[in-house]
């Protein structure tokens, strides 16, 4: 008996429409393995998701004192706002233009959509460098950080067509170590290289941020085959033979639901419910641990420097690595 549903269902339609069926493949237990992934491309998800990251949140550690040392707030006590605001601005840079993003990548691929962002990122990194008015690094980080960086977007469809369903898990757990690392260490680099520049404190730690973004765009184009977009599509509309081409069911039929029907299937809104809890919990952590830390014992701060925050958040990200290679893979298949 055939193993595949649908090619019962095939084969129920020849026998009934007269035709001979061809007979199934013998396949062997090595061949339904789960396919081997390529760590080419795999590598290379992991360098974007790592400048990514760095870019997004190497600003933590020195956000507030920057804020003070170029005299946008009165001190690193009244710091809060600018430092939180300016740490932000990429977040609401990237809600209006998400949606876009997956657009832009149906239609014509994800490696030219992922070296977009890219090519943003190392651009927002080099100029934010040398931002000293508080006005300009705010649009940096909301237009170049923000607007135009799509790697939060398509990062879950290119994990499904590398690792398909079976690897899905493992490519993702791998993907995510490598921004989670990056997300704890990136603000231990930004803390310890801050203020190398006196004219631009910081030149440094956005410099290398660039310089990871990058390294991140050759690897896409060394690495990452032209998948998605107009080459998914010329495949699709590619015909077939008509020998091969089953009777239509009611079920080939049926047209594909909507985006707003989707949304609306559950599990999809409670899945959408926990990513902005976890973002929310996770954001806050990572701005508001900082900015406490820096204020003055007297308002029950930790006066520290933008070193030592850098270190503090760096602690963590051994334990939070390990857990994403290979705890979650494990967990989500023991419990799906």
């Amino acid at each position: 008996e055939p193993p595949c549903p649908a090619r019962r269902r095939a084969r129920a339609d020849a026998m009934a429409n007269g035709r001979r069926f061809a007979p199934l493949p013998i396949v062997s237990a090595a061949e339904r393995q789960p396919k081997r992934v390529s760590w080419r491309p795999l590598a290379a998800l992991c360098v974007c998701n790592a400048a990514h990251f760095f870019a997004i949140c190497s600003i933590f550690s020195y956000a507030g004192i920057m804020t003070a040392d170029l005299g946008w707030a009165q001190d690193r006590d009244h710091a809060g706002s600018v430092a939180g605001f300016l740490q932000s601005a990429n977040v609401l840079g990237r809600m209006p233009t998400s949606g876009l993003w997956g657009l832009f990548a149906d239609r014509y691929g994800f490696r030219p959509a992922l070296s977009l962002s890219m090519l943003s990122l190392g651009l927002g990194g080099a100029v934010l460098g040398f931002c000293t008015t508080r006005n300009i690094a705010v649009a940096v980080r909301f237009i170049l950080l923000g607007a135009g960086n799509g790697w939060t977007t398509f990062f879950g469809p290119m994990s499904i067509e590398l690792g398909g369903a079976e690897r899905q898990v493992e490519v993702t757990g791998k993907i995510f170590a490598a921004g989670t690392m990056v997300q704890l260490l990136g603000p231990a680099i930004g803390g310890w290289t801050y203020g190398w520049s006196e004219s631009f404190p910081a030149l440094v730690p956005n410099v290398v941020g660039a310089a990871l973004s990058f390294a991140a765009l050759v690897c896409i184009w060394a690495w990452i085959p032209d998948v998605g977009g107009r080459a998914r599509g010329a495949a699709a509309e590619a015909p077939e033979p008509a020998a091969a081409e089953p009777a239509k069911t009611p079920e080939a039929a049926a047209p594909a639901p909507s985006r707003l029907e989707v949304l609306c299937t559950w599990p999809m809104p409670l899945s959408v419910a926990l990513r902005s809890v976890q973002g929310f919990v996770n954001f806050s952590f990572l701005e508001v641990v900082p900015l406490w830390a820096i204020s003055s014992q007297s308002l029950g701060g930790l006066a520290l420097n933008e070193r030592d925050i850098g270190t503090l958040l760096a602690v963590s990200a051994v334990g939070s690595g390990i857990f994403m290679v290979w705890g979650m893979p494990w967990l989500t298949k023991l419990v799906g």
